[in-house]
């Protein structure tokens, strides 16, 4: 009775002092030696004892796990009057158990224990003959089926180790043969130093957010404009309802432009550079190039000009791609070749481009055409897709052997007129 009462006070005491925050994650492994105290019921003739033993673990969830368990105790017979000796005798405990943690995410872990195991017994040492057996220790050699139950605590220290207690009610099953009782009481308390390996993240325990009120301006009674600014120091009076000022309680100009950032289309012009009325650099020739960085001012309108706001002059580019005979497939290593194109076409953002295909005359013209106007779609649609050039702003035209710039009677002239040209205006 005094075991089962020990074992609730241990239980409540756990519930009691179970806060704080814990380590327990699911897929960690742990081992657990240990150390304690024996305790056995009084009709079986052993005396209460020290043990030592090593648990390993795996948590399958930070709720659920399951462990192994192995102790090992000496112990002394209560048979000295019969025997005129003090025999002792060697004990192992072994098992498997269920373990259920209640609260794994606190420091403080009180758990619960279930588990089917064994105890062996081994052979009674210090017997003298004894009733005219000289082997008389050897009775007492049995090993027995048993069932535990019984919970624990663990305390992190730090993340990976803890410190942990135990007690455990041990039901050996079949009675001794001395004892006629089929069910013992034994019982476990022990102090042990868990260490934990590997497993899932570390769960945070996330702190409700503090939500800050915002700060209102304060607003005198000499504040015409509620701005914040009182007027004795406010340098702009008359600042309209709801918009940001400075200290001195003016609206802002970032780019110090002379148009207030409230009504500036065009933040962070250059110093000193002129702007009309929506604070944007002026453009006399509309040709999409602020005066300022205009180098050709009066351009025609319409005109397509370069990124100086000059004349875009008419220029031409050879890709040195080749292609398997009769296809118009794009192999990966001519990428760079035609990035080429596209970082003129992204540079000039208002020129546009022909790609166009040529043959040298071996086999038939039409089949030279239709193949040259094959390979020229084929770079067309690559800059399209690739290189994400807007599709109006690329043609593509195949003349086949119509137009040669070499002769076609020699391998070197055949491959000079199989070209592919990019023609930008």
């Amino acid at each position: 009775m005094k075991k089962f009462i020990f074992l609730s006070i241990i239980l409540s005491l756990f519930a009691v002092f179970s806060v704080a925050q814990a380590e327990v994650r699911d897929r960690s492994f742990s081992l657990t030696p240990y150390v304690g105290g024996y305790f056995y019921e009084g009709n079986q003739d052993l005396k209460d004892s020290a043990l030592f033993g090593l648990r390993a673990g795996y948590n399958f969830t930070r709720h659920f796990g399951i462990e192994g368990f192995a102790s090992y105790t000496q112990t002394e017979i209560d048979d000295s009057y019969y025997s005129g000796t003090s025999p002792w005798q060697n004990i192992y405990n072994f098992g498997v158990e269920a373990i259920y943690h209640f609260l794994p995410e606190k420091r403080f872990v009180p758990f619960v224990a279930m588990g089917l195991g064994g105890v062996h017994y081994e052979e009674a040492r210090n017997y003298k003959s004894h009733y005219g057996a000289p082997d008389y220790g050897k009775i007492f050699e049995a090993t027995k089926l048993a069932v535990d139950y019984g919970a624990g605590m663990k305390y992190f220290v730090t993340d990976n180790i803890a410190l942990r207690l135990d007690v455990r009610h041990i039901l050996p099953l079949n009675g001794r043969w001395n004892n006629p009782h089929y069910i013992h009481n034994e019982l476990q308390a022990t102090f042990g130093v868990n260490f934990a390996f590997g497993g899932g993240p570390k769960v945070a325990v996330q702190e409700a957010a503090v939500e800050e009120a915002p700060v209102q301006p304060v607003v005198s009674a000499a504040d015409g404009d509620k701005d914040g600014v009182p007027d004795f120091r406010d340098k702009c009076p008359k600042t309209p309802a709801g918009r940001t000022v400075d200290a001195d309680g003016c609206m802002p100009d970032s780019d110090g432009d002379g148009i207030l950032d409230y009504e500036d289309h065009c933040a962070n012009t250059p110093a000193g550079v002129k702007v009309d009325a929506d604070g944007c650099p002026s453009d006399s020739d509309f040709d999409g190039v602020s005066d300022y960085r205009d180098k050709c001012p009066g351009t025609p309108h319409g005109s397509p000009v370069d990124e100086d706001g000059c004349l875009f002059k008419k220029t031409s580019m050879f890709l040195k791609i080749e292609f398997d005979s009769g296809k118009s497939v794009i192999k990966p290593r001519y990428h760079q070749e035609i990035k080429r194109v596209a970082d003129f076409m992204k540079k000039n953002s208002k020129a546009t481009a022909t790609i166009v295909g040529h043959t040298d005359n071996t086999g038939g013209r039409l089949a030279n055409i239709r193949l040259s106007q094959n390979r020229a779609d084929s770079v067309r649609q690559y800059l399209i897709s690739k290189f994400g050039i807007a599709a109006q702003r690329i043609k593509a035209m195949g003349y086949g052997p119509d137009r040669p710039i070499a002769g076609n009677k020699t391998d070197a002239g055949r491959k000079k007129n199989r070209r592919v040209v990019a023609s930008f205006e």
